[in-house]
């Protein structure tokens, strides 16, 4: 015969060798009784003292069994079709939640943050600081209070933010549309050009701007001069 009961309290034991989940609960009229909770494996899921318990008794041993529970806080969400689970507190408030919706999304969310992945695959998250989403085809975006970061599916990457520091080990390169900036162990190199880590320039077919001399200035319009413009002695 089934009934059903307020929970008092639950606890794991062992009995003949097996683990066993026992709830103690109280029907309505009546002393409290010792049910085995029961359920699918893998589903580990302790009820609180504030659930009612639906019971059956166990022909032939004396004992019954819980075979499911009543929230009697919170109201259910998912539509017919739909699965969704839930972590409660000590007082029965909602801290996180998973839900499997009719259409294939599936939503991750507590009181500070959310993931969710769509039907269609793109995902979506975010939290206190900030956001991310990648679509399904490819499309990566990244966000917080200070700027953004997007990668686009077609290789271009765009920088929104007041300042950008790269911190690399051995070197750092960047391409785009014949343009090339490069900087490794100490030298910056763009377009063939390169500084030094003293800031010395050499220009990409191997002049060194800081001693060459050259023809031509206001002060010397002529003739060859310093890198000051000063005219070198003939």
């Amino acid at each position: 015969m089934g009934f059903l009961a307020r929970v008092l309290s639950f606890r794991r034991t062992t009995r003949n060798g097996a683990r066993v989940e026992d709830v103690e609960v109280k029907p309505g009229g009546t002393s409290s009784v010792t049910l085995e909770q029961t359920g699918p494996p893998g589903d580990d899921s302790p009820p609180l003292d504030t659930d009612f318990a639906a019971g059956l008794d166990v022909e032939a041993t004396g004992r019954g069994v819980a075979v499911g529970y009543a929230d009697p806080k919170n109201a259910g969400q998912a539509a017919q079709g739909e699965k969704r689970f839930y972590s409660r507190d000590s007082s029965g408030d909602i801290q996180a939640t998973i839900h499997l919706k009719g259409d294939g999304t599936i939503e991750l969310r507590n009181a500070s943050g959310s993931v969710t992945l769509q039907a269609a695959g793109d995902i979506e998250g975010e939290n206190g600081g900030g956001s991310l989403k990648l679509s399904a085809g490819g499309d990566l975006e990244f966000q917080n209070g200070g700027g953004s970061l997007d990668f686009s599916s077609g290789g271009a990457v765009d920088v929104q933010a007041a300042s950008m520091a790269v911190n690399a080990s051995s070197s750092f390169k960047v391409d785009a549309g014949g343009a090339s900036l490069e900087m490794a162990g100490g030298v910056c190199t763009i377009n063939g050009a390169q500084i030094d880590a003293a800031g010395l320039i050499t220009d990409g077919i191997g002049t060194a701007l800081d001693s060459h001399t050259h023809i031509g200035s206001p002060s010397a319009p002529l003739g060859a001069v310093s890198p000051t413009g000063i005219p070198v002695p003939a």
